[in-house]
């Protein structure tokens, strides 16, 4: 009887140990292959992250495992611990999915675009507010797609989501609190987007809601609401519930420029009566977290002229007031001054440091626009910046030369940006990438993914 009962304990040990190894070969094979010149190679640092982490996750699981065999409590934690290979799996997942479509056409250069705008919006300002070294690694966003009609900063739980009823093994909450705890913010993009570059822009914004968590800005900004000087003291109401929409949009203005408000602009447009009627929209008199898009739009503006992009922003002030002369909320226009002040009292983004959108990235955008109109090429040894790529973008579709489609000028344009970007590791200092990084405690993850297993003494069947 010993005999067939050991057999079976044995193969289930050794099932379990199969299933466990799986994800570390996996992870090892995502280094080796970011480590190469492809559309990978910038997420190197990222990847190595995020798989010390996950691994971190996994070397506990194989501990449990140990602990089981050795006390002769396999049969008791078996399930348990099938269940919680499955969670680090599910958690990796989220990323897995995400960087397989970075290698694969046409995925590849619209993220790798993305990916670099997105850093160029991020890396100098986090960098500075936390105080990292020239010669340190610097984290930086990770961009996918999703289904959302609109681009987002805060990721979803996706193939967790529930109530952890049913047989799930996490709830929603429990996920995205997971997903928080690890080194690497997820921004959104949707689906669509991939047809039309110039709104990569939008990011601007989306990074500036990953900034304020990540920099943990979001108490001096409140303070700086709370203690500017309104024009009327009825108003502040409004620009406190506005708040977080408000930073995030100023902040896409000042790292974005002029293509992030032509975006913002087209992403707000409408029928003119229902631009016309937007006023307080809940009938308790509370104010919803965003502005009206003509505040929006006029704010946006105020900035671009503020960041010295005058002329671009009474152009776009002068198309949306043809469109959309109606303003319920004129008055606030008064507060713009307050408000600008108040945040760049927080975070001054005119401040060379942090990398702002500047003339040269516009004089490079324009440079790119007029080789293509005039049915030029641009050398593989001669990169741009991403923004300029993605302004450039915006300039082509304002006026598109008539013997080539601006679709094609776009995927020149996402082409161009993969083909000659430098090697290395982005975020690494100059001498290359820097060693690699001890792994980081996995104690609060753990207990926030395996929290619903603990809790369940397994089954004994």
């Amino acid at each position: 009887m010993n005999g067939p009962r050991t057999a079976f304990l044995k193969r289930k040990e050794e099932e379990l140990r199969w299933k466990l190894a799986s994800l570390p070969e996996e992870l090892k094979e995502w280094r080796e292959r970011a480590q190469k010149a492809n559309s990978l190679e910038k997420n190197h640092s990222q990847i190595g992250r995020l798989s010390l982490q996950i691994e971190g996750l996994q070397s506990m699981v194989m501990v449990e495992l140990d602990k089981a065999v050795k006390g002769g409590e396999l049969w008791l934690r078996a399930e348990n611990l099938e269940k919680k290979a499955l969670i680090v799996h599910t958690l990796w997942d989220q990323f897995r999915s995400r960087l397989s479509l970075r290698l694969v056409s046409p995925f590849d250069t619209y993220l790798a675009l993305a990916d670099a705008y997105a850093r160029e919006c991020y890396v100098s300002v986090y960098r500075c507010l936390n105080k990292i070294a020239s010669d340190q690694l610097c984290p930086a966003p990770l961009v996918t797609f999703d289904h959302q009609v609109s681009p987002w900063m805060k990721p979803e739980a996706g193939a967790a989501e529930s109530d952890g009823q049913d047989g799930m093994l996490l709830t929603a909450q429990q996920f995205q609190d997971a997903l928080e705890q690890l080194p690497l913010t997820l921004i959104g993009l949707p689906w669509s987007y991939i047809t039309y570059l110039p709104h990569i822009a939008l990011l601007a914004h989306e990074v500036g809601h990953a900034i304020e968590r990540s920099a943990q800005l979001t108490k001096p900004l409140d303070q700086a609401i709370a203690d500017a000087k309104l024009g009327d003291e009825k108003r502040r109401a409004a620009w406190q519930d506005w708040r977080k929409e408000v930073f995030a949009d100023w902040y896409g203005c000042a790292m974005g420029g002029p293509a992030f408000v032509r975006s913002l602009v087209d992403h707000l447009a409408n029928d003119e009566a229902q631009i016309a009627r937007q006023t307080r929209p809940h009938q308790n008199g509370s104010w919803t977290a965003y502005p009206t898009a003509p505040v929006r739009v006029l704010l946006a503006c105020h900035t671009l002229r503020d960041m010295g992009f005058k002329t671009e922003a009474d152009d776009i002030v002068g198309a949306w007031s043809d469109a959309y002369p109606q303003n319920q909320l004129q008055a606030f226009s008064s507060d713009f001054d307050a408000i600008v002040n108040g945040f760049r009292s927080v975070l001054d983004l005119k401040q060379a440091e942090y990398g702002s959108y500047s003339p040269p990235i516009m004089n490079a955008a324009v440079m790119v626009t007029n080789t293509y109109r005039q049915g030029g090429k641009l050398a593989k040894t001669a990169p741009k910046p991403a923004r300029a790529y993605v302004t450039a973008a915006r300039l082509l579709m304002q006026g598109p030369p008539t013997a080539v489609p601006v679709q094609a000028l776009w995927q020149l344009l996402r082409q161009h940006h993969l083909e000659s970007r430098p090697a290395g590791v982005a975020g690494a200092p100059a001498a290359g990438a820097p060693a690699a990084e001890a792994p980081a405690p996995v104690d609060l993850l753990a207990k926030t993914l395996f929290a619903n297993v603990d809790a369940d003494p397994g089954s004994q069947t």
